[in-house]
């Protein structure tokens, strides 16, 4: 699949590589500068999973902190914890690893940043399966993880997003030096493998 963008003169292609000997596919994504000018830019995978009450979020050894406080209704402090803990409004710890029923009507947001490895996934005892994300943390250095467990415009899902950047403004990324950037007529490829995973 290619796209040129209409808004800024960058080529997209996108190669999706299934394996046939196991559940596995590997996605490249070709992203090619056709200016002289250089380009920051945000980009991410956009995987949005069904969930089941309990299903756990794996994140390998990193930092999280919520994305916008406002929205967060699980996550209370504008603060850096270790994964899987995090910490309600009033202090305590919690954690975030587990998801709560649709009835709860919680919603959460939060960046993960500091990847141990590229690796992401959600895991479901009934099934005994997880899915799981494998990328190279110079490609998607971090891992925004949204949820809405009926909390937001009453969806039940969670989505994944191995991201080149963090906040998702990209003023403020290219500010803080957390954006990526195409220099001018750069090429860059970036991949991630997407498997099925029983246990």
């Amino acid at each position: 699949m290619v796209r040129s963008c209409q808004t800024v003169p960058v080529r997209v292609e996108k190669i999706i590589l299934l394996d046939e000997t196991k559940p596995e596919a590997k996605i490249e994504y070709l992203l090619q500068n056709e200016s002289d000018e250089t380009i920051p830019f945000l980009f991410k995978q956009h995987a949005a999973i069904a969930i089941e009450e309990g299903d756990e979020i794996l994140l390998p050894d990193c930092l999280i902190e919520p994305a916008v406080i406002e929205f967060s209704k699980i996550i209370g402090r504008q603060e850096k914890t270790r994964f899987p803990k995090a910490l309600a409004a009033d202090g305590r710890e919690i954690e975030v690893q587990r998801t709560p029923p649709r009835s709860s009507q919680l919603q959460e947001f939060y960046y993960s940043s500091n990847l141990a490895r590229g690796e992401c996934g959600i895991r479901n005892e009934r099934s005994q399966s997880a899915l799981l994300m494998n990328f190279d943390t110079t490609d998607f250095p971090y891992v925004w993880v949204f949820q809405s467990y009926g909390g937001w415009h009453n969806h039940y899902v969670l989505v994944l997003d191995p991201s080149t950047n963090i906040p998702y403004d990209l003023e403020i990324a290219c500010r803080n030096g957390t954006s990526a950037v195409l220099g001018p007529q750069e090429v860059q490829r970036r991949t991630l493998t997407v498997r099925l995973q029983r246990f």
